[in-house]
């Protein structure tokens, strides 16, 4: 189990949120439980976020009638945001939204070099703005504000049975 003693703020600081978010992207594929705690302190889109591990808690602003945290947690699936790559290509499996799920291969190099430059939260201006487009209207990239991160995490071990994502 991998425990996060600080919450992560969602949604507000460009820098936190994305940082945040590029840690439970990278632990997500260990196969470990990941303990943690978040704060939505901005408007964020927060099904992007569920092939994530799910928080424990989760607090958010008054007014919010659902329970972010239980949605969340119900639509949370291992191996329903993942890539893998390939020699000069990417493969992208996304179905966070199980009524329309994609599967993409990016072959573009400077689709490629957008997506896997901001596997380390980035300032958009370091890339090309028809890359970045193209990426987050995909649901690959999360943009907050001027950083943006990759979403998709990189399978680093297959699961058994190996047809169960």
């Amino acid at each position: 189990m991998t425990a996060i003693d600080k919450p992560l703020d969602l949604g507000g600081d460009p820098a936190a949120t994305t940082q945040a978010v590029a840690l439970l992207r990278d632990l997500a594929p260990t196969g470990q439980h990941v303990d943690w705690r978040g704060r939505v302190t901005g408007p964020i889109d927060l099904s992007l976020l569920h092939h994530l591990p799910p928080p424990a808690e989760l607090e958010h602003g008054p007014g919010d009638g659902t329970d972010a945290k239980e949605a969340w947690a119900r639509s949370h699936d291992f191996g329903s945001c993942y890539y893998r790559m390939g020699p000069g290509f990417l493969q992208v499996k996304d179905v966070r939204n199980p009524s329309s799920p994609t599967q993409t291969v990016l072959d573009d190099p400077e689709l490629i070099d957008a997506f896997t430059t901001c596997l380390t939260p980035t300032r958009v201006r370091a890339l090309q703005a028809a890359a970045l487009r193209d990426l987050v209207r995909r649901r690959l990239l999360l943009l907050v504000d001027d950083l943006a991160v990759t979403l998709p995490y990189r399978l680093t071990r297959w699961p058994v049975p190996f047809f169960a994502i």
